[in-house]
C-alpha cells in the first residue's frame, strides 16, 4: 500500500509523514498520480489540494516521523472529507 520496492512489513518502525499520508488517503480511495520520483511531492500535494495538511511543500518534512497528534489530526481531517464526498465505491456480489 506504501510503495512497490520496499514490500516488508516492520510494524516497530516509524513512518514517515508522506508513506502515512498515501496511506490514510489511499484508505479512503484518495490515489495521487505518482512515478517513482515524485511520489512524495504529488501525494503531498494532493493533501494540500484537499485540504488535509496545511504545510506547504517547503515545510511539510516528508521524511519525518508522524507524531501521534498529528495521526489524529489527519484522521480528523480525513473522516470530515469522507463524510462529504463519495471516496470509495463498494461493489457487492450479494
Amino acid at each position: 500500500m506504501i510503495s512497490q520496492t520496499n514490500q516488508q512489513f516492520n510494524p516497530l518502525q516509524s513512518v514517515s509523514r508522506s508513506e502515512a499520508y498515501s496511506i490514510m488517503m489511499k484508505s479512503i480511495c484518495v490515489h495521487p498520480v505518482t512515478n517513482g520520483n515524485n511520489w512524495q511531492k504529488e501525494v503531498i500535494k494532493k493533501a494540500m489540494e484537499l485540504g488535509f495538511t496545511v504545510r506547504t511543500i517547503d515545510i511539510f518534512e516528508p521524511d519525518r516521523p508522524l507524531t501521534v497528534f498529528e495521526m489524529y489530526t489527519v484522521v480528523q481531517r480525513l473522516s470530515k472529507y469522507e463524510e462529504t464526498h463519495e471516496t470509495c465505491t463498494v461493489h457487492s456480489n450479494v
